[in-house]
């Protein structure tokens, strides 16, 4: 076995492929770090305790997930190609679908046309109550990640309009503006100052979108993300 240093180097010659593993581990200490062949697979807790799994070849993954212990239920940021490989040791009994985009260092966004401040732990209660995902979250996990994560808050005369901030491995979301506010270029500007405070942060940017959430999609294309592909989150049962 590697000492966690070592599997870090190895995880950053893919960027792409491992920035959410690599913030995932950063932000909460890992139970284990595991290099196996040329495959690696973490687990630590933040709302669940997470498996991430970093691989490129079948056989491996299939000997990774024969490792598994019963209890080890929770898995994140699978890409699509690993789903057949999972189905044939588990049944999912629930499974979000996403699709990973990330920005380009050669992309320059431009400077926000409005004033945005970091999230305050206060804004939880009502972030959750307007969240369309409120079965995937919780409001002690919204509150943990105003504290540690980076967050903006943009408020006009006072009031919460639109926010952002990142989640568990570090990836960009929750982004929403309130209703009466929209269709003013506000997501635009949130989400151009969380793409700066993240890089400003040392760390790629990255969201993950549902493919029916064109809106989104088509904002983070505007900004200039690129498609990496399809993944999953799920909980399973053997």
């Amino acid at each position: 076995m590697q000492g966690n240093k070592e599997i870090i180097e190895h995880l950053k010659k893919d960027i792409v492929k491992n920035c959410n593993i690599l913030g995932f581990i950063k932000n909460y200490p890992p139970e284990y770090l595991i290099k196996f062949k040329n495959s690696v697979y973490a687990k630590a807790k933040s709302d669940y305790n997470w498996i991430y799994i970093s691989c490129n070849s079948a056989g491996e993954l299939k000997e990774i997930l024969a490792k598994m212990q019963p209890d080890e239920t929770h898995f994140a940021i699978v890409d699509d190609w690993m789903m057949p490989c999972f189905l044939e040791k588990y049944k999912i009994n629930w499974q979000l679908t996403t699709i990973k985009l990330y920005l380009p260092e050669n992309v320059n966004i431009p400077e926000t046309n409005n004033v945005l401040q970091p999230l305050l732990e206060s804004d939880a209660d009502f972030i959750y109550e307007n969240s369309h995902y409120k079965e995937f979250t919780n409001i002690e996990y919204i509150k943990e990640r105003i504290r540690n994560g980076i967050s903006g808050a943009l408020r006009i005369n006072g009031e919460l309009a639109g926010w952002s901030l990142t989640h568990d491995d570090d990836a960009i979301g929750f982004l929403y503006v309130m209703e009466k506010f929209r269709n003013k270029g506000f997501a635009t500007d949130i989400l151009n100052y969380m793409i700066a405070k993240v890089r400003n942060a040392g760390i790629l940017p990255f969201v993950h979108i549902e493919e029916t959430n064109s809106i989104s999609l088509k904002l983070a294309y505007i900004a200039g993300f690129k498609k990496y592909g399809k993944i999953h989150w799920f909980e399973v049962f053997s």
